[in-house]
């Protein structure tokens, strides 16, 4: 079985729903890494650290995005949103 990233969000009905960035910045490629990254599973403690490097990478697009204060803030707590999704749900995709 061969893997492909599918941008943000699961595959199928539900992963439509997900959107593929926050406010004007893309997340589109971090999640493309995060999938690659879960497809090769490993341990509890290596989806912690590919779910971190996952929220550094966003962070990274928002400061690039630039933008006004409030703007870049709004932006970091999407990231954070996507973060606590994968860390509260990702474990049904990792390893799978």
């Amino acid at each position: 079985m061969s893997f492909r990233s599918n941008g943000c969000g699961p595959s199928g009905l539900l992963g439509r729903l997900v959107p593929e960035g926050f406010v004007g910045v893309s997340f589109h490629q971090a999640c493309n890494i995060h999938d690659e990254r879960y497809a090769k599973g490993g341990s509890k403690k290596d989806r912690k650290l590919i779910d971190q490097k996952f929220l550094d990478e966003m962070l990274l697009s928002v400061d690039k995005r630039g933008g006004i204060f409030l703007a870049r803030n709004i932006r970091k707590l999407g990231a954070y949103f996507y973060f606590f999704g994968v860390r509260l749900f990702g474990g049904f995709f990792f390893n799978a």
